[in-house]
């Protein structure tokens, strides 16, 4: 009996070391490393087409499905949506060939027109599904210093008549004065100037007293004493300090 005892603890001692010896040997599992991506400046080639740039800093350990540049326009129209934070979501730019570390750079997609700031930043798409972003940075053409100031809104051709404007860039020029000028008529046989200018009627804003503030949507009321209207023309305007004058790339209009 003493005999088969002694048997059983050393059965028991070897288990227990079998087990401990399996335990001792598990191999840890590899953790998962993401790629890291990072925005970098682009450009407008001589052929009118977006020169984007990226780079990996890391690659990571997990499988990039593809990679590229995602980005969002803003145009004059502001009633095309637009973010400042792109994602895959809005226009993307697959960059050809395999990830490598270092700056990639890619060459397709025609320069959009009448458009003040291009919003776009790195992305890295990975085999699960999951997306990576980089930084996001802004481009903006070259508009000689001067503000972006465009109509928001288009108003009812019945009063009120409300609509508004927002500032998209300030540029760097001196503002004494900015608003929104009109044109309308009452009846389809009077004239109208779908262009209007401050020699029609205009709703202005001293910019002394009311300094413009970029991206403020501020409401206006069209002053227009009659209740009904047959047409309706609407379009920002800044005058400078040197009392030159611009007037916004998109007029909003409203017909009967």
């Amino acid at each position: 009996m003493r005999r088969i005892s002694l048997q059983f603890a050393a059965l028991l001692s070897m288990l227990f070391l079998f087990s401990f010896s399996c335990e001792d040997h598990v191999v840890p599992e590899t953790p998962e490393i993401l790629p890291v991506v990072s925005t970098r400046p682009m450009q407008v080639s001589g052929t009118g087409k977006l020169h984007f740039k990226m780079a990996f800093e890391n690659l990571g350990n997990v499988q990039i499905a593809s990679y590229g540049i995602v980005y969002s326009v803003g145009f004059f129209d502001l009633n095309i949506n637009s973010t400042k934070i792109p994602t895959i979501n809005f226009i993307k730019q697959d960059f050809l060939g395999d990830p490598g570390l270092g700056e990639l750079s890619h060459s397709e997609a025609a320069a959009p027109e009448g458009f003040y700031a291009i919003y776009y930043r790195a992305f890295a798409m990975l085999g699960s599904g999951e997306v990576v972003y980089g930084n996001t940075m802004e481009f903006n053409p070259d508009l000689g210093g001067r503000a972006v100031l465009e109509v928001f809104g288009t108003p009812n051709i019945n009063m009120p008549y409300n609509t508004g404007y927002v500032f998209k860039n300030l540029g760097n020029k001196n503002i004494v004065e900015y608003g929104l000028v009109y044109s309308y008529n009452t009846a389809v046989t009077q004239a109208i100037n779908p262009m209007p200018t401050v020699a029609d009627h205009k709703r202005a804003t001293n910019a002394q007293t009311s300094p413009p503030v970029k991206d403020l949507i501020r409401g206006v009321n069209l002053q227009i004493a009659e209740s009904a209207i047959n047409e309706l023309y609407v379009r920002s305007y800044v005058i400078y300090a040197d009392q030159t004058v611009d007037y916004g790339k998109f007029t909003a209009h409203i017909k009967k």
